[in-house]
């Protein structure tokens, strides 16, 4: 017998060529002023000061993340007192 299960996401996400450089618009926009970003070295050597609205940066991650790699990265976003993670 099969189970049926809904998982719902309510997250916006946006595709957009050059979006990055409009992070700190969108943010304004919603009225954050403070977060973490969450990303790779690449990210964040490529943008260093992508938003003032930026107050954390985990980039310790790895592709497919382990659990443990997932729990870290939770652990240090929760020490802060973010409004919002931008990933």
């Amino acid at each position: 017998m099969t189970k049926t299960w809904t998982y719902t996401q309510p997250v916006e996400i946006l595709f957009q060529n050059g979006i990055a450089n409009e992070i700190d618009n969108l943010l304004a926009q919603r009225g954050f002023t403070k977060g973490v970003l969450v990303c790779d070295e690449f990210f964040v050597d490529s943008w260093p000061n992508v938003s003032p609205k930026i107050t954390s940066i985990y980039s310790d991650i790895q592709p497919n993340p382990t659990i443990e790699n997932a729990q870290n990265c939770t652990d240090a976003i929760l020490a802060t007192d973010a409004e919002f993670v931008l990933a």
